[in-house]
């Protein structure tokens, strides 16, 4: 049953301050978890509506995350949801990108979360404020696009909400300047009408790339996806057309021992379709990476329409050179390669990144500050849906603001993150480095809450 419409009024409690950068999914639930703390929330959202990537634009725009046309979620709509607003019954199980703009829409309408956003301004600048040293309080320096006003206010707390798939990652290959074709980024892929009688070259065999192949099909002449190392690759539905997020996702399946789960995952992706015989299968074992969900790549495969190819080794004028030295040729290249972390309005001595290395204890505060005023929200890449992390690690921060919890010392934080690194169970690559299982990360904050 659908929950009557609750907005939430300032009052003269409300003296603690909070910044929140972005308004998507993490910074909506952000906003919420401020008020229910009886703290001030202030969002800064650069474009004109809430949504963050799921806000779709014809014009792909640096620093700001995308879909294309006709993307769909991966993850379940029961598995997505908030804790306390469920999306309706009629959307369906796995939306297209406007369906999830409408559930964040209307979570929005729905608490009155909206007055609190400042739309069309973006954050240039956030640094420690003058008095930081006694407050822990922080100075933000902000842009109106309309107006083009630069202003500075002072906060009590800042929420990064920005989110990880905003700064394309392009690898660097010999030849490219050469290559008479286009070359781009899934980042800026919108639509496969471009592509009519096109042949074109994919790389990349993440969740991205293998979308994009498969939407290429549409009208492209041939599709040709090139991978490093192969991918598992899973279907979004389980038996008897159970979402399998709802499956995998539970408290039980964790708790049993992770050879058995190796196992199982193997042995599931592969009766989906035998990752040998389509010369996908992956130099790792499963659940060593993320997987990569498809349930239309296996007939594309079958029909010749998705040819899958080893890595590129360098560009020629008309096509590629592969790592088995086959050549083909080419009109375009989209590369799927993922992004990089990048956080412009914060100094390096605030939070530093190295090849996606981000120090943050429990993937979310800087060890090194000496309050816990600033912290990252969904900076993870979990197996499952973002929603109910961003959820319980707002929870967690608005408590600390508030001072009804506590952080450990800093050497106890940073014996913690140097434990989590070296006891990874994911292959180290940019792409892993913030990879976490939904049920483990959303069970550790629940203890710390």
């Amino acid at each position: 049953m659908r929950k009557k419409s609750v907005t939430y009024v300032k009052t003269s409690n409300m003296k603690r301050r909070v910044a929140i950068i972005g308004a998507g999914c993490s910074g909506l639930t952000a906003i919420k978890a401020c008020l229910e703390e009886h703290l001030q929330p202030v969002c800064f959202e650069r474009e004109d509506d809430v949504g963050g990537l799921w806000n779709y634009n014809d014009e792909p725009k640096l620093g700001k995350g995308s879909v294309f046309k006709s993307t769909v979620i991966n993850v379940s709509k029961e598995m997505m949801a908030f804790s306390d607003f469920p999306p309706p019954r009629h959307f369906a199980t796995f939306g297209p990108h406007r369906q999830v703009l409408d559930y964040f829409k209307l979570y929005a309408e729905n608490f009155g979360l909206s007055e609190f956003i400042r739309f069309n301004t973006s954050v240039e600048k956030v640094e420690q404020a003058e008095d930081y040293e006694e407050t822990g309080r922080w100075t933000v320096i902000y842009r109106n696009a309309t107006t083009d006003d630069v202003k500075t206010e002072i906060f009590d707390g800042v929420m990064v909400c920005t989110g990880h798939h905003t700064f394309p990652h392009m690898p660097i290959f010999y030849g490219k300047r050469q290559f008479r074709g286009r070359i781009m980024h899934s980042h800026s892929y919108r639509d496969s009408t471009e592509y009519a009688d096109k042949k074109v070259l994919v790389v990349g065999l993440g969740n991205s790339g293998v979308d994009i192949a498969v939407d290429l099909c549409k009208h492209a002449k041939q599709v040709y996806l090139s991978s490093r190392r192969g991918a598992w690759v899973i279907s979004r539905k389980f038996l008897c057309g159970i979402p399998a997020d709802a499956f995998a996702n539970t408290r039980f399946l964790f708790s049993l021992p992770k050879a058995f789960l190796r196992w199982a995952f193997q042995f599931f992706a592969n009766l989906h379709f035998n990752h040998g015989l389509f010369g996908l299968k992956p130099q790792h074992r499963g659940l060593e990476t993320h997987p990569t969900i498809s349930d239309d790549l296996p007939v594309k495969m079958l029909s010749g329409q998705v040819i899958l190819k080893p890595n590129v080794q360098h560009f020629t004028e008309t096509g590629v050179i592969l790592d088995n030295n086959e050549c083909i040729e080419v009109d375009d290249v989209i590369f799927a390669t993922g992004y990089d972390f990048k956080y412009p309005f914060l100094d390096d001595q605030v939070v530093s990144v190295d090849k996606n290395k981000v120090y943050l204890y429990k993937y979310m505060f800087p060890p090194q500050l000496p309050y816990p005023t600033m912290a990252f929200i969904g900076l993870v890449q979990v197996i499952g849906a973002v929603m109910p992390v961003s959820e319980m690690q707002c929870r967690w921060f608005t408590r600390l603001l508030k001072g009804k919890n506590t952080l450990p010392f800093r050497e106890i934080m940073e014996e913690d993150i140097e434990q989590k690194r070296i006891s990874s169970r994911y292959i180290k690559t940019q792409r892993h480095t913030i990879q976490v299982p939904v049920i483990l990360i959303t069970r550790l904050i629940e203890d710390l809450v």
